[in-house]
């Protein structure tokens, strides 16, 4: 608990990203996808069909094994599950 104003607390709640709006949110979003990636959609595939472990796929590929871990859940790549096509995925809620 902290002694402050008014203007000081708001400046720490932004701080933390307490007040972020749809907008800001959605523009984070977009600037993220847009991003180059070490996964595509084909590499995705390849992760979900392979018999390796997460520590040793995610040491082939160069990522992390919470990457691997969302590309086989289904959350990032959704639409390289087996069956998906353009007309039927939606992206992780």
């Amino acid at each position: 608990m902290m002694v402050m104003t008014i203007a000081e607390s708001v400046r720490e709640m932004a701080r933390r990203g307490e007040l972020q709006t749809a907008a800001a949110r959605a523009g984070k979003l977009r600037g993220a996808r847009n991003r180059p990636t070490k996964l595509s959609l084909e590499i995705a595939r390849e992760i979900r069909m392979s018999q390796n472990n997460m520590t040793k796929e995610a040491a082939l590929r160069g990522v992390s094994r919470q990457a691997i871990g969302l590309v086989r859940a289904g959350k990032l790549w959704p639409e390289a599950a087996n069956g998906a096509s353009v007309f039927n995925w939606r992206p992780a809620a």
